[in-house]
């Protein structure tokens, strides 16, 4: 975190993002921040234009040790499940150009993916 660089991005919708990770972006942490209530009914994608378009990447939420949600995460899709249970893989294209899709939030929350190029 301290010696690689960071991208900064808005997901429309009350959410900012930041990835920090190495110069070629093989690795990174991503953090989503939800700074005000949602008024939509589903979450923006967030584009990740740093990535490569012709790798995959594998994706997990991260949670720091011995913490839950405690009622700030709505969602009931499969994907965000996943996300938790070992990760998902995505095509970078698809990473770029469509997006990673954030999850519905509270207010003042932050998600963090750990996102690795495979």
């Amino acid at each position: 975190l301290h010696s690689g660089l960071v991208w900064q991005g808005d997901g429309g919708d009350g959410l900012l993002w930041q990835a920090h990770g190495d110069a070629d972006a093989t690795e990174l942490l991503l953090l989503i921040y939800r700074l005000q209530p949602s008024t939509h009914r589903y979450a923006p994608t967030l584009r990740l234009t740093m990535l490569d378009r012709t790798a995959r990447y594998h994706a997990r939420r991260v949670t720091p040790e011995g913490k839950h949600d405690s009622g700030w995460f709505h969602t009931s899709a499969r994907l965000f499940a996943e996300l938790e249970d070992g990760g998902v893989e995505f095509d970078g294209a698809w990473l770029v150009q469509a997006g990673l899709p954030a999850p519905r939030t509270t207010a003042e929350t932050c998600y963090l993916v750990h996102l690795t190029r495979v």
